[in-house]
């Protein structure tokens, strides 16, 4: 039997957090933080749980492979097909990379090494143009 979507205010909280800072991916702590004195920690994890589990938000794994990390993931309505994401190391900004290159590298791989790549949830880390301007380093 499928599970039963409450529309909690803690749920529409994490939601709106999500959909006024679309583009960036935050960790648990983070969001417990954000949203002090508002939400009790439990109900924050619970929640990532069951959100990613609906498949409103995307989980990934941190850079230093420790914790997660949760973005929304309608928020460019992408078509269905190959793209990677691009994670900034410094700022934390992840964006979408819709690029033919990055077909021709999954079937490269999927041809010359039998790997299937999951496009979707293939982060590439190094450091956004913002934070190269700015001599961040990595």
């Amino acid at each position: 039997m499928a599970e039963q979507i409450y529309k909690t205010k803690q749920r529409s909280m994490i939601i709106s957090l999500f959909t006024e800072n679309c583009h960036q991916c935050f960790s648990s702590k983070e969001i417990i933080e954000q949203l002090k004195g508002k939400i009790g920690e439990a109900t924050v994890y619970r929640m990532l749980v069951k959100l990613s589990r609906e498949g409103i938000l995307q989980k990934y794994i941190s850079e230093d492979g420790k914790g997660s990390l949760y973005r929304l993931n309608d928020c460019d309505r992408q078509e269905n097909h190959a793209h990677f994401h691009l994670r900034c190391s410094n700022c934390g900004e992840l964006v979408h990379m819709d690029c033919h290159m990055m077909e021709e590298i999954s079937q490269h791989l999927r041809l010359a090494h039998g790997f299937y790549i999951d496009n979707a949830k293939t982060v590439l880390y190094g450091k956004c143009e913002k934070c190269a301007d700015r001599g961040a380093l990595l």
